[in-house]
């Protein structure tokens, strides 16, 4: 959230997408009404991008866009490793929603001591 004085003294609040060129949603002048506004704006482009980009996601992709111009045998080992990739990331998918917080890398190294 930027915070921009303006001529007249008043204080406007602005909540920052980024991106080139930077864009900007106005939040108004009221601080305690902008920080709201902000908080929600945050709230979904989190759970929006907590959604889509899983490793399901990224590998799935990466099969429709990198494995087809990879040479045969290579395009058959990935898909095999990929295989086992699911199994380990969905579960350990499964887990996290279910009971499993992971608060550290101990926990994840812990679940791959039981694929070894």
């Amino acid at each position: 959230m930027r915070a921009r004085p303006q001529r007249s003294g008043t204080i406007y609040y602005y909540f920052d997408v980024g991106g080139t060129p930077r864009r900007e949603i106005p939040l108004g002048a009221d601080f305690v009404e902008a920080v709201r506004k902000w908080s929600e704006l945050e709230a979904q482009s989190q759970n929006r991008h907590a959604q889509l980009v899983t490793f399901r996601y990224a590998a799935e992709r990466y099969v429709r866009e990198v494995l087809p111009v990879k040479a045969r045998r290579t395009q058959r080992d990935n898909l095999l490793e990929l295989e086992n990739l699911y199994k380990f990331f969905d579960e350990l998918c499964t887990l996290r929603m279910t009971y499993f917080s992971v608060s550290g890398p101990s926990q994840i190294s812990r679940h791959a001591m039981q694929w070894i």
